[in-house]
């Protein structure tokens, strides 16, 4: 195992760090990621699901569509998989010239 490429230390620096690891995080460090294809599709289809409430006649509004969704996903799923939703149902609040 390499250790980090270190650098005698100027007058005006004190750190010895050059870079941070590129390849992978370091040991005992949380993903900087974590559930990130769960999150994207989350919020793509919390943006679908909201744009199609919203667009039945006579069934929700935007808001009231954004809501319900946020609310279910956060319920159902983690926690942090609300908040993709809740960042996809905004998006899903667009008209029919947005998403035709």
């Amino acid at each position: 195992q390499q250790s980090p490429p270190t650098q005698s230390p100027s007058p005006s620096s004190s750190s010895k760090l050059l870079a941070w690891p590129l390849t992978k995080d370091p040991k005992g460090m949380p993903p900087d990621y974590p559930l990130a294809a769960s999150r994207i599709a989350v919020t793509i289809a919390s943006t679908l699901l909201t744009w199609y409430a919203q667009q039945t006649p006579n069934a929700y509004t935007n808001v009231m569509a954004s809501s319900a969704l946020t609310l279910i996903c956060s319920m159902l799923f983690d926690k942090r998989l609300g908040q993709a939703a809740f960042c996809g149902s905004f998006a899903g609040m667009c008209s029919n010239v947005i998403i035709p």
